[in-house]
């Protein structure tokens, strides 16, 4: 019975392996068969040996083997089937069908290639993985994806950016036009600070070049007598100037240096107190800078100067002392003040009263408590190329054909001439 299944098996492939062929014009299929296998008894038994039927109770398979010899090679069943491979060993490789509801079909594609399967990561090379819907259900706190071009993503469309929510952090903004040619938003330096060199080729519009919206500071200089210099910040508008007395006399500071931006003198025969306030462009100093002048004979501030970044200077590497005309003057001390006090000076200030009258009128030296002076960080714009520090941004000069930069510069000890000290109230 077996031999027999076995034959219709053959009979119903048509051929295995060249061993025997149909032939549909004779008129006895078990003759015919019988037949053509008579002189091939030697090939049927391997056949045989190598092609087993087996019969069980949910169905019948068959099993075959690669070269008929050893044992079989794969089993064939209902449901699927399991293969040995090139080694015979206790390994095989099993394809197992789920029990179908409907008709379905499986269709192998036209190409060359490896299956992908669930239990193992996949490759697929330069070739594409196209889906209407990609989902990455991986836990949060694990990246779902990894990248490595950095070539812009067209028309894609997210929810974070940098874990924020761009509606909420730009829906202030109409617009918002800080990319260049190659499509990317501006790098920035710090939050909320757009580097300049993003924008080189850009031009701001003049309905967004006012008061409110360009970035200044002011700064302050109050005395109880005149005849003094007034050093501003660089890139400062004309002062407002105030005396006690007489209307104040301007002139020229008198020394030898070449550079006279943001310095002037007041009251070279006026006497009584003055004040002055200027406004100018913020160069982004990370703490304000307040200077005092101590008259040491009368045991009083007798100058002062606040502004919330450092004063002008022209040694381009000097500490900046907008009080330099009392270096080397026995009688007087310059002090740069712990700016600690600097949020009470604030609060304190308003529309007729700086920040530096309030010093000269509400507070003294603090000749006890002697603050520990442990750095000032500097930021300034290298416009002639001279000064010292780390470069934090570069700038296209297109004008005069030069690159110009904003350098950081960090002092860790005071010049001789200048003392750290506190200021208490009187």
């Amino acid at each position: 019975m077996k031999k027999w299944i076995l034959i219709t098996l053959l009979v119903a492939f048509g051929a295995v392996k060249g061993y025997a062929a149909w032939d549909s014009t004779k008129p006895d299929v078990t003759e015919t068969v019988a037949t053509e296998l008579s002189d091939t008894q030697a090939n049927f038994a391997a056949i045989e040996a190598g092609m087993a039927i087996v019969a069980g109770t949910t169905g019948t398979s068959f099993e075959v083997d690669s070269d008929l010899t050893n044992g079989p090679g794969a089993t064939i069943t209902e449901t699927g089937g399991v293969w040995e491979g090139d080694t015979a060993n206790a390994f095989e490789a099993t394809l197992i069908f789920t029990d179908p509801t409907a008709d379905r079909v499986i269709t192998m594609p036209n190409h060359t290639g490896t299956a992908a399967v669930s239990g193992a990561n996949f490759d697929l090379g330069a070739f594409e993985l196209r889906s209407q819907t990609l989902v990455l259900d991986v836990a949060t706190s694990t990246a779902p994806m990894t990248i490595s071009s950095t070539t812009k993503v067209s028309n894609l469309n997210v929810d974070l950016i940098d874990g924020e929510n761009p509606t909420a952090t730009f829906s202030a903004a109409t617009n918002l036009y800080l990319s260049g040619s190659d499509g990317y938003f501006a790098e920035v330096v710090d939050a909320g600070s757009i580097k300049a060199s993003a924008c080189d080729n850009a031009e701001i519009a003049a309905s967004a070049v006012h008061q409110a919206e360009l970035n200044t500071a002011v700064g302050s200089q109050t005395g109880t007598a005149q005849n003094v210099e007034i050093t501003m910040n660089i890139y400062s508008f004309f002062p407002n100037i105030y005396a006690a007395t007489t209307a104040p006399t301007l002139r020229a500071v008198d020394d030898d240096t070449d550079s006279q931006v943001g310095r002037f003198a007041i009251g070279a025969q006026d006497s009584g107190g003055y004040d002055v306030q200027w406004r100018y462009i913020a160069s982004s100093d990370l703490d304000p800078s307040i200077y005092v002048v101590y008259n040491k004979i009368t045991g009083k501030i007798e100058h002062t100067w606040v502004s919330e970044d450092h004063p002008f200077m022209d040694d381009p590497n000097a500490f900046p002392n907008p009080f330099t005309q009392f270096v080397g003057d026995a009688d007087y001390e310059i002090y740069l003040i712990d700016n600690k006090i600097v949020n009470d000076l604030r609060k304190k200030a308003n529309r007729n009263k700086t920040m530096s009258r309030v010093i000269i009128e509400d507070y003294q030296i603090d000749l006890v408590s002697i603050p520990t002076f442990t750095e000032k960080i500097l930021i300034e714009y290298d416009e002639w190329e001279d000064r010292l520090g780390e470069v934090i941004e570069t700038f296209d000069d297109t004008k005069y054909g030069k690159t110009k930069t904003l350098k950081r510069r960090v002092v860790d000890k005071l010049p001789v001439e200048i003392k750290y000290r506190s200021l208490k109230v009187k």
